[in-house]
């Protein structure tokens, strides 16, 4: 005796369901398919935290959603332009479980800081060119006693 729109209005109240399909199946059942939301960082905006979800959609944090290391995201707006930076890591095969932190700057441009407490500075054009080179900087050796990879200047590495 189970409505279809009672279970659908029921699930549209449920954040951390990215879609929903019901299915009436006769004479008593009902089939229910979820694809859920999958959190891929934590947003820090104005003390409050947020999930940023793989569909770039933001989730209020709830301790009791287990999700173990995930990175965090800081700074004004860094949501807006997450995912598209996100996307270009994953592109290049940059290793984005090393990551702790991600931060946003104004001049649309990112830090990030590692897990081993090293830190790149990404320039806020030619981003590809740029994550190769951290890519490059991360494995090589010779580069491995330095903690900050600044790639801000255009054809310049600068190391501390």
């Amino acid at each position: 005796f189970i409505k279809k729109e009672e279970v659908n209005d029921l699930l549209k109240n449920i954040d951390l369901i990215e879609s929903f399909n019901i299915k009436k199946i006769f004479p008593d059942r009902i089939l229910v398919k979820i694809k859920e939301e999958i959190p891929i960082a934590i947003l820090n905006r104005k003390k409050e935290k947020f999930f940023i979800t793989e569909a770039n959609h933001l989730i209020e944090f709830r301790k009791n959603i287990i999700r173990k290391n995930l990175p965090y995201v800081f700074g004004n707006e860094a949501e807006k332009e997450f995912i598209k930076f996100n996307e270009l890591l994953k592109e290049n095969d940059f290793p984005i479980n090393l990551i702790k932190n991600f931060y946003f700057f104004k001049i649309n441009r990112w830090d990030l800081h590692l897990l081993n407490e090293k830190v790149i500075k990404f320039p806020p054009n030619m981003l590809d060119q740029s994550i190769k080179k951290a890519i490059y900087i991360l494995q090589d050796e010779e580069f491995k006693k330095y903690n900050i990879i600044d790639l801000r200047i255009s054809g310049k590495m600068i190391m501390q």
